[in-house]
């Protein structure tokens, strides 16, 4: 079912920020924006034969705002990688209408590990990889949507409930990713120092 795992993961970041966090404005603006977030998913806008969904466009300057202040070989690097990922996520996508035998398991994971992947070989740190990741989604899906309908003559939503799926998998990878990063930090701090350790020398 569209929009299963986007709600789930939405409401658990919700209560984790809202019940976990410390009492501040941070943790306020965040928990509001999470809800403005779900409540809007099911609106879109129709133009004619194209409906997009008010959060994708929102999402969309969001990531173009994050990537304002990224220098010029920066932004190009940047911009090669994310179509790089978005014609992955696209291609997938089509081959997936034309054969869906190629279907594994859920088209959705199948998808979000696909962009996934690549995020973390052309990208470096996590963070700058995972707005990687978002703004090929964005692109991918916009290019989806074209060739969906110049090639098969189909209506397309642009910013779907599958797509936020998708999102919020990819999403969901990343943060298992920054757990296992923390862990082994924590474990490297509690961990003695082998160098402070005197070793006895042998007569």
């Amino acid at each position: 079912m569209d929009g299963m795992f986007i709600y789930w993961f939405g409401w658990g970041m919700w209560i984790v920020i809202s019940f976990f966090w410390g009492k501040t404005k941070q943790r306020l603006c965040y928990a509001i924006a999470i809800l403005v977030f779900l409540s809007l998913l099911p609106y879109k806008i129709e133009f004619s034969t194209i409906s997009i969904s008010i959060v994708f466009l929102a999402l969309s300057f969001y990531l173009c705002w994050c990537i304002r202040r990224y220098s010029n070989l920066k932004l190009l690097y940047f911009l090669f990688a994310s179509w790089t990922i978005g014609a992955a996520y696209s291609a997938f996508h089509l081959v997936l209408i034309i054969d869906p035998v190629i279907q594994l398991f859920d088209a959705r994971w199948m998808s979000a590990c696909i962009v996934s992947v690549l995020a973390f070989i052309l990208g470096t740190q996590l963070r700058n990889r995972f707005v990687l990741v978002l703004f090929g989604l964005v692109q991918g899906d916009y290019v989806l949507s074209l060739a969906i309908k110049r090639l098969l003559h189909l209506q397309y939503e642009i910013g779907s409930l599958s797509f936020f799926d998708t999102m919020s998998i990819v999403a969901l990878f990343f943060g298992v990713v920054w757990l296992m990063h923390y862990v082994s930090y924590w474990i490297s701090k509690a961990m003695p120092n082998r160098d402070t350790i005197p070793f006895k020398q042998s007569s």
